[in-house]
């Protein structure tokens, strides 16, 4: 657990509580494990799950794979949109690198601090 919070950490503050940071840090590990695709999947309405899905495009161009999110309310036919998704995976060329190939994913740079506005004493 503590890798994929740390995974996690790259993308958002560890005291950010909720399990966005979990699901961002295991989108991570997947990808270093060799997955292909990651899919998540939240309710309709969730806020951690809109959140991740606003970070996951910056992880996706990071990590290298696609990464689709999903809201489900009970009605639709969701699984239909993944079959496209699964059935591309599929075709795609032998030539794509394996996870022994694939460069590990970068640390991200957090960006400098902002000074903290001074009261006139």
């Amino acid at each position: 657990m503590a890798r994929v919070v740390a995974a996690g950490e790259r993308y958002l503050p560890v005291n950010f509580e909720g399990e966005a940071i979990i699901t961002i840090g295991r989108t991570v590990a997947f990808a270093e494990q060799g997955a292909g695709l990651v899919v998540n999947c939240a309710p309709f309405g969730c806020m951690p799950g809109t959140l991740t899905t606003a970070i996951f495009q910056e992880v996706r161009d990071e990590i290298g794979i696609p990464v689709v999110s999903m809201f489900y309310d009970g009605e639709g036919d969701q699984n239909r949109r993944l079959e496209v998704f699964l059935a591309n995976l599929t075709r795609r060329p032998e030539a794509e690198p394996t996870a022994e190939k694939r460069p590990a994913v970068p640390a991200r740079r957090r960006p400098p601090s902002r000074p903290t506005p001074q009261a006139n004493a």
